[in-house]
């Protein structure tokens, strides 16, 4: 088969960026060809203070995550803080700017302005420790009265908070007997981090909130979540975990999934949703 031009790439790419709200005919949001000292930028995207971010458009047959350095060049040019890659079926995004995202990682839509205002924001946040969000038995009582926290529990949490913090460790294991609380317990984590939003994950991987992982020892029954947090919220955090039977709630999740959780690149969405689906059930606490 014939190679199909870039052209067709930017055709895709205009749809997903109408898809997000972007309103190509506005200038001063979306510019084309904009050129600079380091060569022309396919798209620019831009908010109220100028160039959000660089758009490198790619030909279908190449992988545009090859461009990523070319892109960084013009996004650092003319000062926009995010890069995106795209053949216009492929979507990779780099906040570049930031020492904890050393590179681009998958993305299944392209940002919207709001999206891209609200990450430059957090770009600009101060880092903030885990321990510093205080917690105690009472620390979820707001989102359900009758649950307590256990200190055993709370220990574990701190446990793991200090070496995340000081030792900058990204992976734990919790051993946990059958009753001992362990969904509250990565509730109670989540929630945390969820509290302090900040630049602390070294994986290129978090977008744009640190990753959690647990591991429960059995699988946690669809009813049994919805009855314990109610409805999901879209916060974007991964958490790793083993649970089958999210189907009922999948379309609207697999939406908020797609769109806040990037994969790394050995990995797809398909094979990972049943867990993604998790994911998105434990983040209402927020």
């Amino acid at each position: 088969m014939p190679t199909k031009p870039e052209a067709f790439s930017r055709v895709l790419i205009d749809q997903a960026l109408k898809e997000s709200d972007w309103y190509l005919l506005d200038e001063r949001r979306v510019r084309f060809e904009l050129d600079g000292k380091s060569g022309r930028a396919d798209y620019v995207l831009c908010g109220e203070r100028g160039p959000l971010c660089v758009l490198e458009a790619k030909r279908p047959d190449l992988d545009p995550y090859d461009a990523k350095e070319q892109a960084r060049g013009y996004a650092e040019n003319l000062r926009a803080p995010f890069v995106i890659l795209s053949n216009g079926r492929e979507h990779w995004f780099w906040n570049y700017e930031r020492a904890d995202q050393r590179d681009a990682f998958r993305i299944e839509r392209i940002p919207s302005l709001k999206d891209l205002e609200r990450l430059r924001l957090k770009n600009l946040q101060p880092p903030r420790p885990l321990l510093t969000e205080v917690m105690g038995p009472n620390y979820l009582k707001r989102f359900k009265n009758e649950i307590t926290l256990r200190h055993y529990q709370i220990n574990a949490i701190d446990e793991v908070s200090k070496q995340f913090d000081r030792d900058a460790k990204r992976k734990f294991l919790l051993e946990m007997a059958t009753g001992t609380g362990k969904t509250l317990l990565c509730a109670a984590l989540i929630r945390r981090f969820l509290a302090t939003p900040t630049r602390r994950s070294n994986n290129s991987q978090s977008f744009p909130a640190p990753a959690t992982a647990g591991r429960p020892s059995r699988v946690i029954p669809e009813d049994a979540l919805w009855k314990s947090f109610g409805r999901a919220s879209s916060r974007e955090i991964g958490l790793n975990v083993q649970a089958e039977g999210l189907h009922a709630h999948a379309p609207a999740l697999d939406s908020q999934i797609r769109s806040t959780i990037p994969l790394p690149r050995s990995q797809d969405y398909q094979t990972c949703l049943p867990t993604l689906r998790l994911t998105k059930l434990l983040a209402t606490l927020e």
